[in-house]
């Protein structure tokens, strides 16, 4: 004991140096490991949202038209018209249909206004709207599930009366407290093959409202969407959907048969199952997730590390301490206690350092996540667990050699 008092002074600065280390690895991790548990929650969030469709027996191309020169309208819906039916014959095809854009994949948006309310003057400063022109078995296709009023169907042909559909989404944002049934929309016409495809706003009588579609992997606004008829807004690119009875995949070479039997030189592409496509819309989630999750990892072995070799050296070196409390009576789960304590201590005043940054970590991620806090309770009480039972742990083993010490041999060691 005297000679360990001639070095207390250094062993004592030694000991702070290693309390602080062991401080900073836990603040350090506390951040890291909080991060990733925001970008996980974020994830699961994303990946259990309602997209509003039925993903199962979907097989999603593209037909690429563009090669064949540039096509007016009249001749995008004399292909089409030609092209689903052949499509929809294939054995095994329940249902086909044709639209610009892709759930969960996006879409284009188009200004918009609704007729009897004021409008900005300039058309480019209204608000936008997914603007989505749909052959009439899209909904059946998709599995979109009708709200109000009704479907668009084989009536809603060129020179008919403009109709569209909205989702509920568009209702509760910008008709609010009124029947949609009732409302009339000015939107851009679409003009196919015009070096200037969009054309003067027109009138749209909504005729039905349908539940939410989400078309964003990260809906962190409300759906707001609008469908016409195809053959009202007819547009060369498009993505083709066709529900099978079995396994979609397997009518792909049947699917490709019937297209190039309307052309030979017209390719299928982007050939995916509509499962493949809601797993491709979050790959940018699942990245964020293997990098932070693979840091904080890092970091939080890299902590349990640090506490465990700083504890295992602080039991080496007090083993006489620790051999003569034990000879004077001191029990062994009051040293267990004690050496726990002491790392634990440590761990738990890191934690309480690294708040502060756990906050600004969260305020920084807040444009990445969905449907999560910046200071997300669930996901740091997690956190917090897990940082405390590997603390725990990491004190545990050293904590237990020293409740083996022998105190007559550590006292015959002098």
């Amino acid at each position: 004991m005297l000679k360990d008092g001639g070095r207390s002074s250094a062993g004592a600065g030694q000991h702070r140096l290693r309390r602080l280390l062991v401080i900073v690895e836990f603040a350090l991790a506390l951040i890291l490991v909080a991060g990733a548990g925001l970008i996980i929650r974020s994830f699961l969030n994303a990946a259990l949202v309602d997209l509003g469709i039925s993903t199962d027996h979907v097989l999603t191309f593209q037909v690429p038209l563009e090669r064949q020169g540039t096509m007016n309208a009249d001749k995008v819906r004399s292909l089409y018209r030609e092209l689903l039916p052949r499509i929809a014959a294939v054995p095994g095809v329940t249902s086909v249909s044709a639209a610009p854009g892709l759930p969960a994949a996006g879409s284009g948006q188009l200004p918009f206004g609704v007729v009897g309310q004021p409008q900005e003057p300039d058309v480019a400063k209204r608000p936008l709207t997914v603007f989505m022109p749909v052959t009439p078995g899209y909904y059946k296709t998709y599995g979109i599930r009708l709200t109000r009023g009704r479907y668009l169907d084989d009536r809603d042909v060129a020179g008919g009366a403009r109709v569209a559909m909205v989702s509920e989404g568009f209702a509760r944002k910008h008709l609010p407290g009124v029947d949609p049934l009732t409302q009339k929309l000015m939107i851009p016409e679409l003009i196919a093959g015009s070096p200037q495809p969009l054309g003067a706003p027109i009138e749209w009588q909504i005729v039905g409202v349908f539940h939410d579609v989400q078309y964003d992997s990260h809906p962190t606004n409300v759906s707001v969407q609008v469908d016409v008829p195809f053959d009202q807004s007819p547009w060369p690119s498009t993505t083709i959907a066709v529900r099978t009875i079995g396994d979609p995949e397997a009518v792909a070479k049947s699917i490709a048969a019937a297209v190039r039997s309307v052309n030979p030189d017209y390719p299928m592409t982007r050939v995916r199952t509509m499962e493949q496509v809601v797993s491709e819309s979050l790959i940018t989630d699942r990245f964020a997730v293997v990098v932070f999750g693979s840091f904080a990892g890092l970091a939080l072995v890299l902590a349990a590390i640090g506490i465990y070799g700083v504890m295992t050296f602080s039991v080496a070196q007090r083993t006489h301490d620790i051999g003569i409390r034990m000879a004077l009576g001191a029990a062994r789960a009051q040293v267990l206690r004690q050496v726990i304590g002491e790392g634990m201590k440590a761990a738990l005043v890191g934690m309480a350092v690294g708040l502060p940054g756990v906050y600004l970590v969260g305020r920084m991620l807040r444009s990445q996540l969905y449907n999560v806090g910046a200071t997300d309770v669930r996901a740091l009480a997690a956190v917090t667990g897990v940082l405390l039972a590997s603390a725990l742990l990491a004190c545990y083993v050293p904590a237990r050699h020293a409740t083996k010490i022998d105190p007559m041999r550590s006292l015959r060691q002098e």
